[in-house]
Formats: structure tokens, C-alpha cells, sequence
């Protein structure tokens, strides 16, 4: 009986060292996941910047290209920052409207969509990429 006692409380005295090293069944992740995003909002401003500098009109040629930042969010699933933005651009009547998701540290596409093209709205593209980037914002690897 004293034995089946000694077993049961050194069983629950490694559990407990597994959980509390190994992060198991605490806060830690969330902490973690709230500093990541507090590093990602870094990145807006240099975006931003990086868009406004490459933006183009050539008004009198009817040619125009312009990037717009939409959002910059940590990705569990990436273990990364990454942002959405919007590229439109014409030439004459021609319009497009194009829409990426990028990683901000290595500036890796890991998905885009075009999803206006002459004024044709192309509403399956923009859905599917909405599911990769809801993908992304989700799914811990």
C-alpha cells in the first residue's frame, strides 16, 4: 500500500516538472503570441513608407500603380509577421486590382489573388484567399 502511494505521488511530482518546464496548461503561449503581435505592428510604418515611395501616376499617360497596406498580424502557423495589401494599377482603361499576402521579414508571397479585372469582380479568388490568410491567422504548427 505504501509502495502504490510512493508510485502515485512521484507520478504527479514528474507531471507536474513535465507542465511547468515544458509551458503545458499555463499562459505562456498567449503572452508569447501578444509580444509577437506588439513586434509586428513595427513593421506598418516601414510598409508604409516602402508603398508610399513606390506608388505611381502618370496622369497625362493615364497609367497609375499603387500599393495599399490593409493589416500586419503575427501568424502563428508562419511564426512570423505578415501583412495584406492591395496593388491597383491601370494603363488607359485597363484596371486590376490584385491582393497578396507577404511575410514581412523575409518578403516571401505566400499568396495572392486577382480579384477585379476591367471591372469584373472575381468573388471566388478573393474567398479562397481569404481562407488561406484565416489559415494563417489560426493554425499553431
Amino acid at each position: 500500500m505504501q509502495k502504490n502511494i510512493i508510485i502515485l505521488l512521484s507520478s504527479v511530482l514528474i507531471v507536474s516538472v513535465y507542465f511547468n518546464f515544458s509551458g503545458g496548461f499555463s499562459s505562456k503561449d498567449n503572452v508569447s503570441d501578444f509580444e509577437q503581435k506588439q513586434k509586428c505592428a513595427v513593421y506598418k510604418k516601414q510598409i508604409e513608407d516602402k508603398f508610399e515611395k513606390n506608388n505611381y501616376e502618370a496622369a497625362s499617360e493615364g497609367v497609375f500603380a499603387y500599393d495599399n497596406l490593409k493589416e500586419v498580424f503575427y501568424s502563428p502557423k508562419a511564426n512570423s509577421c505578415l501583412y495584406i495589401y492591395e496593388m491597383s494599377g491601370g494603363l488607359g482603361k485597363n484596371r486590376f486590382l490584385e491582393i497578396y499576402l507577404r511575410d514581412a521579414l523575409s518578403g516571401v508571397s505566400l499568396s495572392h489573388a486577382t480579384t477585379h479585372v476591367d471591372g469584373k469582380y472575381n468573388l471566388e479568388a478573393e474567398v479562397a484567399f481569404n481562407m488561406v490568410v484565416d489559415e494563417y491567422k489560426t493554425i499553431k504548427e
